[in-house]
């Protein structure tokens, strides 16, 4: 801190306003993420007398901080890791601006969900260019991250979108996005955010979540397989949250990580999955699945 030094004092005073000012807004953003969910509910017309909690839960490591980043310095490396990220689709007719973690940020390691991913944005352009798979449908996101792929399904006319992570981190993050992308006087009503770890509470989650008591129309997620052992869980959320519907799909954005595309496909069929490739010799991109 020797070059800070003679900064010291006006450093402090920007302390004191600083760490206020970011609470405050924190607690607007969480605020307003709440009143949503419960106009979401509303509309639902499902009323309950208590919620599902939502459990602290990052997704890799205890959560510590690098024993590098303590004290006064910190807070102000804090605001060095955060990027926008831009989007637009069409003739510039829809516009998302995000906010997240840079992809070198070393939270990236522990909460995944807090940067954009390249599958993230191989999803949105196949739901702008087929909007009609979530047009007046009911959209579930698993694993959203900062929110791109469902921000942009509620955009394009998706009925009802409720964007999901496990991560806390994420999720605050999530709600942030949502507040800042969606007029709550005019749409916001139909799209939320909470938590869900798959394979866990799915039953509480289907009654208190699923749309007239049947299944989400369609389930999606990007970039959300790259441990083999997350693979059974995901197909076991997806066959009780996805409608039974013949039209109901589940959209997966894949690329390739750590896990092939031949064990998913796999697993989709062991829980009665029956699969569209995106291209004929692309192993990367979106993949639909079907009820069979």
């Amino acid at each position: 801190l020797n070059q800070y030094g003679p900064r010291l004092p006006y450093l402090t005073t920007r302390l004191v306003h600083f760490v206020p000012e970011r609470r405050e807004r924190e607690r607007e953003v969480n605020a307003k993420g709440h009143t949503i969910s419960r106009l979401v509910r509303k509309v639902h017309g499902k009323h309950h007398a208590a919620m599902m909690e939502e459990e602290p839960w990052v997704e890799f490591g205890d959560g510590a901080t690098n024993g590098d980043e303590t004290g006064l310095w910190s807070l102000f490396q804090e605001q060095d890791k955060y990027q926008t990220f831009q989007y637009s689709f069409g003739d510039d007719d829809i516009r998302i601006r995000l906010k997240g973690r840079k992809a070198e940020d070393g939270q990236i390691l522990k909460s995944t969900g807090l940067t954009v991913w390249r599958a993230s944005s191989l999803l949105c352009d196949f739901l702008y260019e087929n909007a009609n798979i979530v047009k007046n449908k009911s959209v579930l996101e698993l694993g959203a991250g900062v929110g791109l792929c469902g921000i942009l399904a509620q955009k394009i006319g998706a009925s009802t979108v409720i964007l999901t992570d496990g991560d806390t981190d994420t999720l605050s993050q999530m709600r942030s996005n949502v507040a800042r992308n969606i007029d709550a006087k005019q749409k916001s009503r139909n799209i939320t955010c909470q938590q869900l770890i798959w394979g866990r509470k799915l039953d509480e989650f289907y009654r208190q979540w699923a749309p007239n008591d049947r299944g989400f129309d369609v389930v999606m997620g990007s970039d959300i397989v790259y441990i083999e052992d997350m693979v059974e869980q995901l197909f076991e959320t997806v066959s009780r949250l996805l409608s039974t519907e013949s039209s109901s799909v589940f959209l997966l954005s894949f690329a390739r990580r750590n896990v092939s595309i031949d064990l998913v496909l796999s697993c989709a069929e062991k829980y009665g999955f029956a699969s569209k490739k995106p291209k004929e010799k692309a192993s990367e991109g979106v993949y639909l699945f079907f009820r069979t």
